[in-house]
């Protein structure tokens, strides 16, 4: 679970959907996005998220609506963090990449 801007939370289940809940008053869900995943990093209007099934995606925070996404190969994997507007991209070949959001 990760806080967001506002009152609103980001959670990862261990089914098969992730939501971003706002809980401000009665907590109620904004929305959801069908995979399991985890946040890698945040920029101003956009979520960067990593899926359970290697895909890297990039989600409107307001929406949830994917904006992108990308099927990453089997010995690659990310990291980052949710307090960040950068992430990496890396692969058992020792190639690492760092990704950060651009106005």
């Amino acid at each position: 679970m990760n806080v967001l801007p506002g009152s609103r939370l980001f959670v990862s289940t261990y089914g098969t959907d992730t939501f971003c809940l706002d809980v401000a008053d009665a907590p109620k869900v904004c929305w959801s996005y069908p995979h399991r995943s985890r946040l890698v990093g945040r920029g101003d209007n956009r979520l960067y998220v990593a899926t359970a099934d290697n895909l890297l995606a990039a989600l409107s925070l307001e929406t949830g609506k994917e904006i992108w996404s990308r099927k990453l190969p089997e010995d690659t994997y990310v990291s980052g963090s949710p307090d960040d507007d950068r992430f990496y991209v890396y692969n058992d070949a020792g190639i690492v990449l760092a990704v950060e959001e651009l106005d």
